[in-house]
């Protein structure tokens, strides 16, 4: 059973972040529109879309080759059309593991007290609409106070690595995603990212941060062995 602290605030730009719940899961679908072609946005909701059809659905949350199939059929399907292009993440948390697929240059990483894992750095950077994406999967066991932070490029490609991973490490979830959120707002570029730390099943959970973290629109919500915050 996952428990997640969740903030989630609305889309920015087109950049699109939405956590849901499936039994005993909670799965986190990450989509960053294409700018500069026409119908980014479009494509981005078209994943989002697609995923929560699947859970409504009652898909196979734990059976990757499910995720990686609706990739390949999204792929397709905004190709015909040219509906555009979007960078995709779907990330299924479940116990200690975290696993799913991804294509794009966003990014999904863990933070540990003394390493951070660039889970999907190197993977393939078509673009789900662009006809030819080859999706990646990807699993990590994740130990009590993991951090996984998920994001679009306007986290990744405009703050330090260092910098993400020291906001990342912040004591609570509240506190790192308002830290982060500070960061990307002096992005270019649009930038959304969620942010989920394992945490021991006794642990007291309190509300933190402040800034874009709990904003209007946003909404708060609990589920599992994680805290998690959507911003």
């Amino acid at each position: 059973m996952t428990n997640l602290e969740t903030f989630v605030a609305p889309p920015q730009g087109q950049d699109r972040a939405r956590l849901f719940a499936h039994r005993s899961a909670s799965i986190l679908v990450l989509a960053d529109g294409a700018g500069g072609l026409p119908g980014g946005h479009a494509a981005s909701d078209a994943l989002v879309e697609a995923v929560s059809t699947a859970i409504a659905g009652e898909c196979d949350a734990w059976d990757v080759r499910g995720w990686l199939r609706l990739f390949q059929e999204t792929d397709q399907a905004l190709f015909r059309v040219r509906r555009g292009e979007t960078t995709g993440i779907v990330a299924v948390f479940d116990g200690d593991a975290v696993f799913g697929v991804s294509t794009g240059d966003s990014e999904l990483w863990v933070v540990g007290a003394a390493a951070v894992d660039a889970v999907t750095r190197g993977q393939g950077t078509a673009r789900l609409g662009s006809g030819r994406v080859a999706p990646r999967h990807f699993h990590r066991v994740l130990a009590e106070g993991d951090t996984v932070v998920c994001g679009s490029d306007g986290l990744f490609k405009h703050v330090a690595a260092s910098v993400i991973a020291s906001a990342t490490r912040s004591d609570s979830v509240g506190a790192a995603a308002a830290a982060l959120g500070a960061e990307a707002s002096r992005s270019p570029d649009d930038a959304v990212f969620a942010v989920l730390r394992r945490f021991q099943e006794h642990k007291k959970i309190e509300p933190g941060g402040t800034g874009g973290v709990g904003s209007p629109g946003s909404t708060l919500r609990r589920r599992g062995g994680f805290n998690a915050a959507v911003i």
